[in-house]
């Protein structure tokens, strides 16, 4: 779907996005935006929530946007035409709160884009550090699940129950 044939909402939400303006993407929202409409490029709203520059003081109102269209449910790997996923446009930003976002929100860090580059191979040094500790954190958790798992019994050992 292009931004043309998008709804007036979704066409809102993105505006909305872009200004960092709360009451009008709520109510973007409140009038059925699509979060996963796209422009002619293939840009989402989160795309834009994730890549868009803002100024210092509007970095917070931005982050609360990105988080309200992944609670939402927003799908969190669509790549646009060239390729490139929100994690893509978060990490070429800078900023790290967006990135941890995506990231533990459950972003694919393993998508490339068209050129064939990975989301983190434009990122700079304290976002790299946030992809390895987020690596390490996953690691540790499939240990600790495998470790708390209880082993599954011998299937000798299994009650039947007759009928």
């Amino acid at each position: 779907m292009t931004l043309d044939a998008a709804s007036a909402a979704t066409v809102a939400l993105i505006k909305a996005i872009c200004g960092n303006n709360h009451p009008k993407f709520y109510q973007a929202l409140a009038d059925n935006a699509d979060i996963n409409g796209c422009n002619g490029r293939g840009m989402t709203p989160l795309m834009w929530a994730a890549g868009t520059s803002s100024t210092f003081s509007d970095e917070h109102t931005r982050i609360v946007l990105l988080d309200k269209l992944i609670e939402l449910g927003a799908l969190l790997d669509l790549q646009n035409d060239n390729g490139a996923s929100a994690l893509h446009y978060a990490c070429a930003t800078g900023k790290l709160d967006r990135v941890a976002s995506l990231l533990y929100a459950g972003a694919d860090s393993t998508l490339r884009n068209g050129n064939g580059a990975l989301a983190e191979d434009n990122a700079s040094e304290n976002i790299l550090n946030l992809f390895r500790d987020y690596r390490i954190a996953k690691e540790q958790q499939a240990l600790h699940k495998c470790a708390d798992a209880p082993p599954e019994p011998p299937e000798s050992t299994k009650v039947r129950k007759s009928i």
